[in-house]
């Protein structure tokens, strides 16, 4: 019983997100690695046994990933009744050991009363009773239970995930069938769906002439339409990015319920199917050119403003989205359906992956301070708010900043080298990290330069 090893690559991705959650200290990366890592968990799982996944079409990835997360949630029921069937063997032992149980109960308030009256009476048997029964350790009690709950919520998911993977590889062939594409509820004809394609296109059509003429015919023309290059870049962004996520939406859609190749007439079906992806072609270039304008319109942002976290992973998605977008355009122009699904998935892979190996905080800092040394402009509350990543590049700078700005950032570096120390040197082996060792090693070899400047508590947090 052996998995097939074309499904077994996904094991890369996963290991590779795993680890990145112990490289990488910035939250919301954080967030997305631990996400992407439990949800290729649970598509391998479904997959362990089946066909190769580049088989499946854009909605079996997320119902095997539900389907999985669902089944394993009671695929370790069996588990359980070898539990109790082993207990159920030695009905003797159990039996000695419920009394046992009893009486401890019973005994459990004079144990109370007794310790008590002990401790009063003699001074070491007080300290002994002081330092097992001490505040801190019934402070930690509510963390310890909470920890344990987890502990063993992901137990039972993962046992059941294994159980499973075991019974999809033992019978492959005994399960749902996720190739097949879902049939849809209604359908629309050739006449509907063009319409809706070509009324579309030429509302795209007519914003990308104006896109044309202003945002990309440089500062002059945004000047004379009264704007500056900060206010229409800030304009309608995320608007411009919803029409690009809807637009797909709608193209799979009309795809899912259009009638384009079901006709009588064989000549006439070719004609509207050539006619359905021409229209499909046309509005995605004119969606490429309104991601374009996006993407140019938050690079004007942030040429104005610098980088934060959420202009840097918009620019991601846009980028993600363009993708996508050209992947759709080659499976329409090959008529392979599956090149999309399967090339959304990899590229959403690809991007994340990215995003590791740049280290967002560390780049938000690099390009924040080359911004600086040429307009003398710096938000230093933001760069100190970030993580733990943007520290040693923030130390490596730190000589070419002005006074105000070198005081303010060398005396927060130094406050959050110490807090930093503490934590590391204090917190349990599970808590190790990486990246945050790497920070305090950055920062502790510039000691003699941090000793410079008074330790500063860093503000909290801005909004991006």
């Amino acid at each position: 019983m052996r998995a097939p090893r074309h499904n077994l690559w996904l094991a890369a991705p996963i290991l590779f997100f795993a680890a990145m959650v112990f490289l990488r200290d910035e939250p919301f990366l954080t967030l997305l690695n631990m996400l992407a890592a439990l949800l290729l968990l649970g598509l391998l799982t479904f997959t362990l046994g089946a066909k190769p996944i580049e088989r499946l079409t854009l909605a079996s990835y997320p119902l095997a990933v539900c389907a999985a997360g669902l089944m394993a949630s009671f695929s370790a029921a069996p588990i359980v009744r070898l539990v109790a069937a082993f207990i159920g063997e030695r009905r003797g032992r159990a039996a000695g050991l419920s009394r046992v149980a009893v009486g401890l109960l019973i005994a459990l308030p004079f144990l109370g009363l007794f310790t008590l009256l002990f401790a009063q009476a003699d001074a070491v048997f007080a300290q002994a009773a002081q330092s097992l029964f001490s505040p801190e350790l019934l402070k930690r009690l509510p963390d310890w239970t909470a920890q344990a709950i987890w502990i063993g919520f992901v137990t039972w998911l993962t046992a059941g995930a294994m159980m499973l993977a075991l019974a999809r590889a033992a019978s492959p062939d005994g399960w749902p069938d996720l190739e097949r594409p879902i049939a849809p509820i209604v359908q629309l004809g050739f006449v509907e769906s063009a319409t809706v394609l070509a009324s579309i296109a030429l509302l795209f059509l007519a914003f990308v002439v104006i896109q044309f003429a202003y945002l990309f015919g440089g500062n002059a023309n945004i000047n004379v339409a009264g704007f500056t290059y900060a206010e229409y870049a800030r304009r309608g962004f995320f608007e411009l990015v919803a029409v690009a996520v809807v637009t797909m939406g709608l193209l799979l859609a009309l795809e899912w319920v259009g009638q384009v190749s079901q006709s009588p007439q064989p000549q006439k079906g070719t004609r509207e199917v050539a006619v359905f992806k021409t229209l499909c072609l046309i509005l995605i270039a004119l969606v490429l050119v309104i991601l374009a304008s996006a993407f140019q319109r938050m690079s004007l942002y942030e040429s104005a403003y610098g980088f934060t976290s959420l202009r840097l992973y918009t620019h991601a998605f846009m980028i993600w989205m363009g993708v996508v977008f050209a992947l759709k355009a080659a499976a329409l122009w090959l008529d392979r359906a599956r090149l999309f699904a399967f090339g959304g998935f990899l590229s959403l892979i690809a991007v994340l992956g990215g995003l590791n190996l740049l280290n967002p905080d560390a780049f938000i800092v690099e390009q924040n301070i080359q911004r600086y040394l040429a307009t003398g402009k710096l938000d230093s509350d933001y760069v100190l708010s970030l993580s733990a990543d943007a520290m040693p590049p923030l130390m490596a700078h730190l000589d070419q900043l002005q006074t105000y700005e070198r005081i303010k950032i060398g005396g927060v570096l130094r406050f959050q080298k110490d807090a930093l120390y503490a934590e590391l040197s204090s917190a349990p082996w599970p808590s190790y990290h990486w990246g945050r060792k790497q920070a305090v090693d950055a920062l502790t070899a510039q000691q003699d330069t941090l000793n410079q400047y008074p330790a500063v508590r860093p503000s909290r947090r801005p909004v991006n």
